[in-house]
């Protein structure tokens, strides 16, 4: 939920964390995750648009399923390191400082419409929790993912029963999801960095 006015008063002896933050490494293997989701999207999607044309006999229907359900689990596992990552970037900072709590950081990609733009939201608060302005290509990286994922989600789902349509909409989205998994690799570099300097500083919030 996001925190009130009354709320924002931090005590001293909760700042600074009694242990130093790590998000580097974090930030790094979500980095990963993120592109290695981006890699099997892409070859599931060209995979299933090979299968329109002359496929070679070991691109069966199943190879094509099987590649399409490596995709999707790639997806779930990079998202669950995305949040353990947010998480733990919310909680580096003392209660209060950010707007919204990290319980609310996490709930608001899985709320209906508010998934569009909540996410984002609390994302930028994150910067300046850190001291920094939000970048001004996030924008362009959230449009990529808020249009991308849905043109994968719904090839994924017409897979078996519409093959041509699914492998455009999977080529449409997977393009825009590479896209926006080299943003997010960037974001989450970049935002790690700045948090672990600015609670090194000794400063509770950005300006």
């Amino acid at each position: 939920m996001t925190t009130t006015p009354a709320s924002q008063a931090v005590r001293a002896s909760e700042w600074p964390a009694p242990a130093p933050v790590r998000l580097r490494g974090l930030g790094l293997g979500v980095g990963v995750l993120v592109c290695l989701h981006a890699v099997a999207a892409l070859v599931a999607a060209g995979a299933m648009a090979w299968r329109l044309g002359d496929p070679p006999a070991w691109l069966t229907g199943e190879a094509t399923s099987g590649l399409v359900g490596a995709a999707a689990v790639s997806l779930l596992v990079a998202a669950l390191a995305w949040v353990v990552w947010q998480h733990r970037a919310v909680r580096a900072f003392p209660p209060g400082t950010p707007r919204s709590s990290p319980g609310w950081h996490l709930w608001s990609w899985l709320i209906p419409v508010g998934a569009w733009w909540l996410p984002y939201r609390n994302l930028g608060d994150l910067f300046r929790c850190a001291g920094r302005r939000r970048p001004r290509w996030m924008v362009g990286w959230w449009v990529l993912w808020v249009v991308g994922l849905p043109l994968s989600v719904a090839g994924w789902s017409v897979a078996l029963d519409q093959p041509s349509a699914a492998a455009w909409l999977m080529g449409a989205g997977c393009l825009l999801l590479a896209g926006a998994a080299a943003g997010a690799c960037a974001l989450v570099s970049g935002l790690s960095r700045s948090i672990e300097s600015r609670l090194s500083s000794g400063r509770p919030t950005g300006r």
